[in-house]
């Protein structure tokens, strides 16, 4: 019985993690977070300056014309 036992509470399906655990997962994922709001601003600065090139470069063409 006691190895069954044992052999459960070792099984990563038995129970919660340790809180240790749990804090340790908090903070990794508070950096991840962190990242993706970093990404997030990068790739709102990358669409502005190409929303501004295309449109600087449409009127360039049309002024050509």
């Amino acid at each position: 019985r006691r190895s069954r036992r044992a052999a459960a509470l070792k099984s990563p399906y038995s129970s919660p993690a340790p809180s240790s655990r749990k804090i340790e997962f908090d903070c990794e994922l508070e950096v991840v977070s962190s990242g993706i709001c970093q990404l997030k601003c990068i790739s709102q600065a990358f669409d502005d300056a190409i929303a501004k090139e295309e449109s600087n470069t449409s009127c360039t063409s049309l002024s050509r014309d």
